[in-house]
């Protein structure tokens, strides 16, 4: 039991009995008032709305179960060996294999006839050009229209760099730096696939070198795409003038990177010979982020010297 109070409290001991811990104290009339006031009304749902979630998920469980005898496990577990793949090369920071994982589980294969069809004339003068131009008529239609998205973010990018916001640049070379990986897929293919350039008395850098002017057109139609989104965000004669003056520059600056990347391969440790085996983990940890980020940095220098 609780110790009680008097009938008549005393006013210089009234406070401290309202917070005795064996009483209780009337909350003030403002309080409830206020309390009535301002408390939410609990209203009713809808019984359509109650029973939607248990019939959205019957539906769903008998939706999967008629559609599980199509699955193929072994679809299934390659593309499970796919993603596991996957993540090994992201962790390798090996950029070129991780494309070639990706567009594995994206099923984008070349298509079997070419968007426009030429005659093979002057194979034998320059056979390198022949086989990239014809590689870059077969691309599917979903890496067609990734790069026409990366164009047009490019291009937004920069139009927003343009009136004022300087760090857009960098989002406007990295998308033109993600697109010029697709561009060079020819030399990336002669670098994955170096069997047959070696047996040719050509020296190795010659031919890799041969591969780039297909890559700088795909570019280059790239870059326009990037320009038709910048002038449409804000049309005028000036911004006209200065994105057609971008397209050429930034075009070869996101192939410059996307080319050193692919020639370079993946960054390691141990690529740079017994000299650089023998460095502390600091001066590799270095040249290891100097690898990685100097091929975007040229995608985004050629795009900030293309717009000043």
């Amino acid at each position: 039991m609780g110790a009680e109070l008097p009938e008549t409290v005393p006013p210089f001991i009234e406070s401290d009995a309202a917070f005795a811990p064996d009483t209780y104290a009337p909350p003030p009339l403002l309080v409830v008032v206020l309390a009535v006031r301002f408390t939410p009304e609990v209203t009713t749902l809808p019984e359509a709305t109650v029973r939607a979630p248990p019939v959205v998920a019957v539906v769903a469980l008998l939706w999967g179960l008629a559609l599980v005898g199509n699955v193929s496990v072994e679809a299934a577990e390659r593309r499970s060996t796919l993603v596991g793949q996957l993540r090994f090369a992201a962790t390798l920071q090996d950029i070129r294999t991780v494309i070639v994982l990706r567009r594995q589980l994206a099923m984008e294969l070349p298509r079997v006839r070419p968007w426009l069809r030429t005659r093979a004339k002057g194979v034998r003068r320059f056979p390198v050009w022949t086989r990239g131009l014809q590689g870059l008529l077969r691309w599917p239609a979903a890496r067609v229209a990734r790069l026409v998205l990366l164009g047009a973010v490019a291009g937004l990018a920069a139009r927003g760099a343009w009136s004022g916001t300087s760090p857009l640049i960098i989002v406007a070379g990295l998308a033109l730096y993600i697109a010029a990986l697709d561009a060079v897929e020819s030399l990336s293919q002669e670098v994955d696939h170096p069997t047959r350039r070696d047996a040719m008395p050509v020296e190795a850098g010659v031919v890799e070198l041969r591969h780039l002017p297909v890559a700088v057109v795909a570019m280059v139609g790239v870059c326009v795409v990037a320009f038709l989104a910048g002038v449409a965000a804000g049309p005028s004669f000036d911004a006209v003038t200065i994105a057609a003056a971008c397209v050429v520059p930034a075009a070869l600056g996101a192939v410059a990177g996307a080319t050193v990347s692919v020639v370079a391969g993946p960054a390691s440790a141990s690529s740079g010979g017994d000299t650089w085996s023998l460095m502390p983990p600091e001066v590799a940890g270095m040249r290891l982020v100097y690898r990685n980020a100097w091929p975007p940095a040229m995608a985004i220098i050629g795009m900030r010297m293309a717009s000043r």
